[in-house]
C-alpha cells in the first residue's frame, strides 16, 4: 500500500511540475490608450516595456528580466503622475509559475499547490502566505486584485490546459 501511494505521490509531483513549467505567452492586442502608456514609460524610464495591459483600475508595464531593476527605481515617480491606476511593474516570465510569482512582486509566497477540480475541471493554484498582511496585498481591497489576476490568466496569457480548463489562482494563509 505503501508503494502505490508513494507512486501516487510521485505522479502528482511530476504533473505539477510539469503544469509549471509550461511555457506561457501573452496575448498582445493593444488598445489606443495601451498605446499612450507604452509610450509614456519608454519616455520615463528610457526602457522598451514588452506589454502594457490595462484591467480594471491596474495598470501593468512588463518589462524584460534584465531592465526589471532599471525600471523599479520610476515605479513612484509613475505610480505619483498616473493616480487614477495602481501601476504594478512586472518582470516578464515564461513559464507559469515564475509568472505567477511575477505578479505578485511584494509579497512572500511560502508555498504554491495545484490540483484540478474534479467537478469545473479548472486548474485550482493555491498560494499559501505565512502572514496575513502578504495575503491582503495578494488579494487586495475587496479582492480587486485577485479577480485581476484570475482575468489576466484566463484572457490575457496563453496556457496549453486552459484551452480546457480555466485557471482559478487562490490565496490562503499557512498554518504551521
Amino acid at each position: 500500500m505503501i508503494k502505490i501511494r508513494y507512486i501516487i505521490t510521485l505522479m502528482s509531483i511530476l504533473n505539477n511540475n510539469l503544469i509549471f513549467s509550461q511555457i506561457v505567452s501573452l496575448k498582445k492586442k493593444y488598445r489606443n490608450e495601451e498605446l499612450l502608456y507604452h509610450s509614456y514609460f519608454f519616455k520615463i524610464t528610457q526602457i522598451q516595456p514588452v506589454d502594457v495591459i490595462i484591467q480594471d483600475k491596474f495598470l501593468f508595464f512588463l518589462v524584460q528580466n534584465e531592465d526589471y531593476l532599471k525600471a523599479k527605481p520610476f515605479l513612484k515617480t509613475i505610480r505619483n503622475q498616473l493616480k487614477h491606476y495602481k501601476v504594478l511593474i512586472i518582470r516578464e516570465e515564461f513559464t507559469l509559475l515564475r509568472l505567477i510569482f511575477s505578479f505578485f512582486p511584494d509579497t512572500y509566497i511560502h508555498d504554491v499547490q495545484l490540483y484540478q477540480d474534479s467537478i469545473s475541471k479548472n486548474m485550482v493554484i493555491t498560494l499559501y502566505f505565512i502572514f496575513d498582511l502578504d495575503r491582503s496585498i495578494a488579494v487586495g481591497n475587496g479582492g480587486c486584485y485577485i479577480k485581476t489576476i484570475n482575468y489576466l490568466f484566463n484572457k490575457v496569457i496563453n496556457c496549453q490546459f486552459n484551452n480546457t480548463s480555466k485557471i482559478k489562482i487562490q490565496c490562503q494563509r499557512f498554518f504551521l
